[in-house]
């Protein structure tokens, strides 16, 4: 399975996962970039770009107007990283990609914990936004990261404890979080009006175009008043006002 891209007004249709030959290559997890210049997808194939000798998944760009592809899952100097890469999420322009990865060479002293990384094509810059607000990493499992379209937010879900201690999580092993990029804040998503944790997991984030409102799944039953009528519900949290709302409150589970 390859990724394609489609001009609908010209009728162009062009292979996005293109090896160096020329030919398809595999590819999944795609997205497009608002503007839809840039194809970004993950792949298993090492043939893409020259030098892709992990062995592993790595997530790249495809450029439409230049026909050129980029590995996105590299560090600050262009290295491969050392372990897989998957399930990337880019912004409007195409500039900034996040991803999630198991490699330990993007930032110094990281685990191999799985992290979530927003990577700076125009610069080369690479960061971890699972981490603290004061750079710390999560101690536990971070994933599904969602770059919202300014290029300034990233959710993501993590069953770690200590990426915002000032509003301790809750008893439902996974939560969701917002990193800012612009200020390397991380604040917990998925809290009650009192900021206490949620009693559920949390999962499957995905933010607004300006960062301020996040959507989520949860199993848990203390987000709203009154509770949810049976577990397993969307929710919205305005970062701004601080204030969670039921998406679906439905009798039954919509999960």
């Amino acid at each position: 399975r390859a990724a394609f891209w489609l001009d609908r007004q010209t009728q162009t249709l062009k292979v996005a996962s293109r090896a160096l030959s020329g030919i398809a290559a595999l590819a999944s997890q795609v997205t497009i970039s608002g503007d839809g210049r840039y194809v970004v997808f993950d792949s298993v194939a090492s043939n893409i770009v020259a030098g892709d000798l992990n062995l592993s998944p790595d997530v790249f760009r495809f450029d439409t107007q230049t026909d050129t592809t980029q590995l996105v899952s590299s560090t600050a100097a262009g290295v491969v990283g050392n372990s897989s890469s998957t399930t990337p999420s880019v912004d409007d322009s195409g500039t900034l990609i996040a991803f999630e990865s198991t490699a330990t060479n993007f930032v110094a002293g990281d685990s191999a914990l799985k992290d979530v990384f927003v990577k700076d094509m125009t610069s080369g810059a690479i960061v971890r936004a699972s981490q603290s607000s004061t750079g710390v990493a999560g101690n536990f499992a971070s994933a599904k990261g969602r770059i919202a379209a300014n290029g300034n937010f990233v959710v993501f879900e993590s069953a770690s404890s200590n990426l915002d201690l000032a509003s301790p999580k809750g008893t439902g092993i996974t939560d969701i979080y917002r990193h800012t990029l612009s200020s390397a804040v991380t604040e917990l998503v998925s809290v009650d009006l009192a900021s206490a944790g949620a009693n559920g997991p949390s999962s499957d984030a995905s933010v607004s175009a300006n960062g301020r409102y996040v959507w989520f799944k949860s199993r848990a039953q203390n987000l709203v008043a009154p509770p949810p009528a049976a577990a397993g519900q969307l929710f919205r949290r305005d970062m701004s006002s601080s204030t969670v709302i039921g998406a679906s409150n439905g009798p039954e589970e919509v999960f």
